[in-house]
């Protein structure tokens, strides 16, 4: 009897930008793969979460240490609703039976409670960071193409 396999390995690719503000001056852009595999889109969420997160409250950090002064959380957008519900649920919603996926979700979940971070949805045609993690065509892509080359006015 044969056995198929799929191609790949089935991680996941993630994109991050950092801006000043919304569509502002961006201070970080990244594309990564995963370094593990997920169960599902919404499980993958909380990977790049962890990651772009802990890139976040560093650069907070050398803002705080240049006098830079951020008493409000910072804004990170995130595209799946899903995500965000657990996110602030926590472990308790998540169902995954892996430590891994657990300490990101407390962690992430600590990092709202400290009012470091709020997450905020976006539609997936206004986050800029999917340009960084699948093709865009279109309107779309000459959208974001500007925002991120600064020609959005």
């Amino acid at each position: 009897m044969p056995i198929s396999m799929l191609a790949g390995d089935l991680k996941g690719h993630s994109g991050i930008l950092i801006t000043l503000g919304l569509y502002g001056f961006p201070i970080l852009c990244k594309s990564q793969k995963h370094k593990v595999v997920t169960r599902s889109s919404t499980e993958a969420e909380p990977v790049c979460l962890y990651a772009g997160i802990d890139i976040l409250l560093y650069i907070r950090c050398i803002g705080s240490f240049l006098g830079i002064k951020v008493d409000e959380p910072v804004t990170v957008h995130q595209g799946n609703t899903s995500a965000i519900t657990m996110a602030y649920l926590g472990k308790g919603c998540s169902g995954s039976n892996s430590k891994f996926m657990d300490l990101k979700y407390f962690w992430i979940k600590q990092q709202l409670d400290a009012k470091l971070i709020k997450l905020q949805y976006l539609l997936t045609d206004q986050m800029t960071a999917d340009f960084f993690t699948s093709p865009r065509i279109g309107t779309t892509f000459r959208t974001l193409r500007d925002y991120i080359m600064g020609n959005y006015l």
